[in-house]
């Protein structure tokens, strides 16, 4: 069928471009995030994910609220794997919605990966909890230790449990935070 093959010849296409070295593949692999196809818009996600290309943050970043949570996570990773400050904001955006273990831990490691501590931080005075874990989370585990005590402690008394929780299983976890 003439229709079943146009998206395995731009799924072939995504993948032979992603193997060229060249600024005019990388353009082409970022017009296929927005494929029809799922399969497609999958290809063209992990092909700048692997390019590192910075200039597809912005349409990964309308994918986090893509209808598919196998796109929001692999648009997540990408970013993540891209490393771009631009993504905290569209990721912590994302982390906003009740979507899931695998969603979440994936966009938490992404903003961990891009380790925008300024950024990320202001986000812990956000109402949202789930928005609060996943920036809680992520400073507590970037290089610097960019979380504070007081940070978490106030957290110890939320009325969310997830919240609750969280923040207990931070202050666990360090013992150097006793005087605080």
């Amino acid at each position: 069928n003439d229709d079943d093959t146009k998206p395995h010849a731009r799924l072939n296409a995504v993948w032979t471009l992603t193997r060229i070295s060249h600024a005019k593949a990388r353009q082409v692999v970022r017009g296929a995030l927005s494929d029809a196809d799922a399969l497609v818009q999958q290809a063209a996600i992990a092909s700048v994910s692997l390019w590192r290309d910075v200039l597809a943050v912005e349409a990964l970043s309308r994918l986090l609220s893509d209808p598919s949570r196998h796109t929001r996570r692999a648009a997540a990773e990408a970013l993540g794997r891209i490393g771009d400050s631009r993504a905290v904001p569209a990721l912590l955006q994302a982390a906003a919605e009740q979507s899931g273990r695998v969603l979440e831990h994936a966009i938490t490691y992404a903003l961990i990966e891009i380790a925008d501590s300024e950024r990320t931080s202001e986000e812990l005075k956000t109402p949202n909890p789930l928005v609060n874990r996943a920036a809680m989370i992520a400073l507590d585990q970037m290089d610097g230790k960019p979380l504070q005590p007081d940070h978490v402690i106030k957290l110890l008394d939320a009325k969310n449990s997830v919240l609750q929780s969280t923040a207990s299983w931070i202050i666990n976890r360090h013992v150097e935070w006793g005087d605080s």
